[in-house]
C-alpha cells in the first residue's frame, strides 16, 4: 500500500486542504526553523484536530539556581525551545482553538536525591515515600497540546 503514507517538509506539506483529519506532530516543530509555518501548513492540510508535543524548556528559579537544565537545551538540533505557554500562543496563532494542555513525562526527583546522599536500602525507600508525599512542585519534560480547527 505505497499510497498510504507521504513525506514531504513540516512547513511545505504536499497535501490538498483539509486532506487530513488529525495532524500528530511528535517532538519536531523544536527542530524547524519556521514552526508558525508548520502549523500553518498543518492548519490548512487539516480538518479537525492537531495533536502535538514539544519538549518543556522552562527553566524554574530553583533549576536555575541549581545549574540543573533538561537535556533539550543540549541538543544541537533543537533550535527553538517552548514552553506551555509560547507553545500555546503560537498554536492559537494560526487558528486553531486549544482544547487540552497537559504536561507529561514526569521527572522523579527521588533517583537524583538518593544517588546524590548514597541513600539505599529502607533509608532510601523512606526517602522515597517522604519526597512522594511532599513534593509541591512537578517538572515534566513534555508539553502536550490537542487543539480544534475552528
Amino acid at each position: 500500500m505505497p499510497n498510504l503514507f507521504s513525506v514531504s517538509e513540516a512547513d511545505n506539506l504536499n497535501w490538498e486542504d483539509n486532506s487530513v483529519e488529525t495532524i500528530l506532530s511528535f517532538e519536531t516543530l523544536e527542530h524547524l526553523q519556521n514552526p508558525k509555518k508548520a502549523l500553518q501548513e498543518y492548519y490548512r492540510v487539516c480538518q479537525k484536530n492537531i495533536i502535538l508535543t514539544v519538549p518543556n524548556c522552562e527553566i524554574t528559579a530553583g533549576m536555575d539556581k541549581s545549574k540543573l537544565i533538561y537535556s533539550h537545551w543540549q541538543d544541537r538540533t533543537h533550535v527553538q525551545f517552548f514552553n506551555m505557554s509560547t507553545i500555546i500562543n503560537m498554536v492559537q496563532s494560526v487558528g486553531f482553538k486549544v482544547v487540552k494542555k497537559d504536561y507529561i513525562n514526569q521527572i522523579y526527583l527521588d533517583h537524583l536525591i538518593r544517588e546524590a546522599f548514597n541513600l539505599s536500602g529502607l533509608i532510601g525507600k523512606s526517602i522515597r515515600k517522604l519526597l512522594s508525599m511532599k513534593q509541591k512542585r512537578h517538572y515534566y519534560l513534555t508539553c502536550l497540546i490537542v487543539a480544534q480547527k475552528n
